[in-house]
């Protein structure tokens, strides 16, 4: 799990870069939005507790959100 965060917060500061220099916002609730729901579907096809998931995906984008913010 630990691999995989790093993975994917090394996207995310190259993704933050580029919506840096495009100017386009870090915040993008419609996008947040299809996330919940894609981890919604998944987490029932799992078997897991949605509600676990949720936070879970709360937790990370906050993060990429911050790491974006940070623009590193």
């Amino acid at each position: 799990i630990v691999a995989l965060l790093a993975q994917r917060f090394s996207c995310v500061r190259a993704i933050g870069l580029a919506k840096k220099e495009q100017g386009a916002p870090v915040l993008d609730l419609k996008r947040e939005d299809a996330l919940r729901d894609i981890y919604s579907e998944l987490a029932q096809q799992h078997g897991l507790d949605a509600s676990f998931v949720m936070r879970y995906l709360d937790i990370v984008l906050a993060e990429s959100k911050r790491i974006q913010r940070q623009g590193t």
